[in-house]
């Protein structure tokens, strides 16, 4: 198979997608060995070393940032001439020159990484709007494809960029820890767990109102971890505090992260809208299965059997006094086919030899 030549572009001046250079580094360093990365850009360091990414960051004042970092890039794309170039985000000036990118002869992906989303639309509705309806939307309509993560975000697209435009779904993926759940672990007290950041999307004071309202006839406890800035998250740490059967574990990682998935039974996302939450594919792997709303986009997990998918305060209840008394021969099987759920859709091997064909179909034309 011939080697493609790719760029990666992660940056966007949303507040909800602080995460995409994040997200951008798992997708590209788990791509296949025939997928070559000639550059990372991105305006936030992403933290992390990786042999795959050769990465350029393009620094400067408020207005090189916003308006001038794109011929800075312009001028790395027309030196390296790279096969494909691959936007994670949708709100960043650069997006603007998709028309100059296809012009030097390259290929344009779009992956949005749920930035369609109602609810991420409705933060700074106006300026979107502007931009997208002025600018970003007629040269986005110009990329050769958009990568999504389900079947929610194929359909936000389309509403937005028109029927025509070419969509393929690739999931999040996964490093699936090398655990079994066995029939030793311990079900007497079931254990929940939150595990992400304290923003008003995620919605952690719903949880807390509705542990607030269960856990006195239940037993149970819900486990919080993660961490936030501003009013919101700490408001969410002041009622952790006034709620019995909550611990907080603060902000976790490594180590500390897989112990916590390892002793708790089930994960919950109660958010008002999301991508495709890892924290939730996070759970799965670990054989918890989950309790999330219906903003998370993924009904697959009620259609499986490997959760929970509620749209009101009394599902939202119901679900979490199920779980809190399931039997441990039903709760075994569920978390079993949680694994499998992960261990055949999510792995990253998966995941990235996916993204590779996709690529050699652009490339090779078969998405034109």
């Amino acid at each position: 198979m011939k080697k493609i030549h790719s760029i990666i572009i992660a940056e966007s001046f949303d507040e909800n997608g602080l995460g995409l250079p994040k997200a951008a580094l798992k997708f590209t360093e788990n791509l296949p060995d025939e997928v070559e990365v000639d550059a990372s850009i991105s305006f936030q360091k992403l933290g992390v070393s990786s042999p795959r990414l050769n990465q350029r960051f393009v620094n400067g004042n408020f207005i090189s940032k916003k308006f001038l970092w794109p011929i800075g890039l312009m001028k790395i794309i027309s030196n390296l001439k790279p096969d494909i170039v691959h936007f994670h985000g949708i709100w960043t000036s650069a997006i603007c020159s998709i028309p100059y990118i296809k012009n030097l002869g390259c290929k344009v992906i779009i992956s949005p990484h749920g930035q369609f989303d109602n609810e991420v639309m409705r933060n700074n509705w106006l300026r979107k709007r502007l931009l997208f309806y002025t600018l970003f939307g007629a040269s986005m309509s110009e990329a050769n494809m958009f990568h999504v993560l389900n079947q929610y975000e194929m359909n936000r697209v389309i509403e937005f960029m028109g029927p025509r435009i070419h969509t393929k779904i690739i999931p999040n993926g996964i490093d699936a820890p090398s655990f079994q759940n066995d029939e030793s672990k311990d079900l007497s007290i079931k254990k929940i767990l939150y595990c992400g950041q304290f923003h008003h999307r995620k919605n952690i004071l719903r949880l807390l109102q509705a542990w607030q309202r269960c856990c006195g006839d239940i037993n149970c406890e819900l486990h919080i971890a993660g961490d936030g800035i501003g009013s919101y998250s700490d408001r969410v740490k002041s009622e952790i505090k006034k709620i019995p059967k909550v611990y907080y574990h603060g902000y976790v990682t490594g180590l500390q992260k897989d112990k916590l998935y390892r002793s708790c039974h089930f994960g919950i996302l109660v958010s008002r809208g999301e991508g495709q939450s890892l924290a939730v594919l996070e759970s799965l792997a670990y054989g918890n299965p989950c309790i999330i709303s219906e903003e998370c986009r993924m009904p697959i997990v009620a259609n499986t059997g490997i959760g929970w998918v509620v749209s009101t305060d009394l599902q939202l209840d119901k679900a979490i006094r199920t779980a809190s008394i399931m039997k441990p021969s039903e709760y075994l099987e569920m978390s079993r086919t949680a694994m499998k759920f992960i261990h055949d859709h999510h792995r990253w091997p998966i995941v990235g030899n996916t993204m590779s064909r996709t690529y050699h179909n652009i490339v090779d034309g078969v998405f034109e």
